[in-house]
C-alpha cells in the first residue's frame, strides 16, 4: 500500500544531488514509495529485498545528477555499499507526492 503525502516544497526546475537525497529520505520516512512492475520483477530476479532497497534509499548516496523526465518527475540513481553488498536504485521523484522505484541492480 502506498501512502501519498504532500510536502510543502517548491516545484523546482532544477534539483541538486543533495536536494534530491533530502527529498528521497523525507518521502521514504513518510512511506511514500511505490514500485514499478519492472522494479519488482528485477528485484525478485536479482535477489534484492524490499528492505535492501528502502535502506539504500534512506542511507545511500545520489550518484547521478537529477533531471526532469517526460512526466515532469526528477529521475536519478541512489547507490549504497554495505556489508559487501552494492545496490543501486533508479527512482523518479515527484517532489510533492512520492518516489517511484524504477529498477534496482
Amino acid at each position: 500500500m502506498t501512502n501519498v503525502v504532500s510536502l510543502e516544497l517548491p516545484d523546482p526546475e532544477r534539483l541538486s544531488r543533495s536536494q534530491a537525497q533530502a527529498h528521497i529520505r523525507d518521502l521514504v520516512a513518510q512511506g511514500s514509495v511505490s514500485w514499478s512492475t519492472h522494479a519488482t520483477d528485477r528485484a525478485l530476479e536479482r535477489g534484492i529485498t524490499t528492505e535492501q532497497v528502502l535502506t539504500c534509499l534512506k542511507k545511500g548516496t545520489v550518484v547521478t545528477d537529477p533531471y526532469k523526465n517526460h512526466r515532469g518527475d526528477f529521475r536519478t540513481e541512489v547507490y549504497r555499499h554495505a556489508a559487501g553488498e552494492e545496490i543501486t536504485v533508479a527512482v523518479a521523484i515527484n517532489i510533492k507526492k512520492r518516489i517511484v522505484v524504477i529498477t534496482t541492480y
